[in-house]
């Protein structure tokens, strides 16, 4: 694993604050990955004549893959870049949209949305490390914050109400209005492999052991795990 002396910036470098901009919105596919359906599940209910069962199925299936995917997506991480990982996750996220899209049945959408996790999930965990490269210590729960709560707004907001909006006003139902979402996380997701960095210059941004077993014997990393576990089942 890098060393701590790895992960903290010598200096606070103007260039974190466009990383802080593009991991804003690189978080926010994510984020509106998790709710893809639930503005316009009005609609894909009645399209598909789905009852409150399946649609609920369509939320479980997701957070089910993404839970299981962010500890291989994060090693990936840690061994070939923060920017490669989260390009890559946006990338395959707008290819499960356009796959959604196409569903004709709960087995296709329920599919999809597997998919959709494994996908969303290569974006949070190396974004947090990546930035946490970027910005000094004194900066770090203010970068950190700002990416959780305002990319999640805007994920949120994109998924309650922009896309309601495309395929009421704008496109002709729920499924054109997502594909034309899946266009704006690809290219999101082209734009971050661009901008992003996983370090700046002077820092490494990868190691040839992202993983060490012995981890898994310290309590505190439990402690967290279980405590980070508890929040989120508490906001959701």
């Amino acid at each position: 694993m890098p060393s701590t002396a790895d992960a903290r910036p010598q200096e606070a470098l103007p260039y974190r604050w466009v990383i802080l901009a593009v991991g804003i919105l690189a978080y926010g596919t994510s984020q509106f990955a998790r709710q893809n359906y639930a503005g316009v599940q009005i609609f894909i209910a009645d399209d598909l004549g789905l009852d409150r069962g399946e649609l609920g199925l369509l939320g479980s299936a997701f957070f089910y893959s993404y839970a299981l995917f962010q500890i291989p997506w994060g090693v990936a991480s840690d061994r070939f870049g923060s920017r490669s990982i989260i390009g890559i996750g946006m990338l395959l996220t707008a290819g499960t949209m356009f796959g959604f899209a196409l569903g004709e049945s709960t087995a296709s959408l329920t599919f999809w949305r597997v998919a959709s996790g494994i996908a969303a999930a290569a974006v949070y965990v190396p974004l947090t490390g990546g930035m946490a490269r970027w910005f000094p210590e004194r900066e770090r729960g203010f970068s950190q914050g700002t990416l959780g709560g305002v990319g999640g707004a805007f994920g949120e907001s994109a998924a309650y109400v922009l896309l309601p909006i495309l395929a009421i006003y704008f496109a002709s139902g729920w499924r054109q209005g997502l594909n034309l979402i899946g266009v704006a996380i690809a290219v999101l997701g082209v734009g971050c492999l661009m901008l992003f960095r996983s370090a700046p210059a002077a820092q490494v941004a990868t190691t040839r052991k992202p993983f060490d077993w012995a981890m898994l014997a310290d309590l505190q990393l439990w402690c967290y795990a279980f405590m980070w576990s508890g929040f989120v089942v508490g906001i959701r």
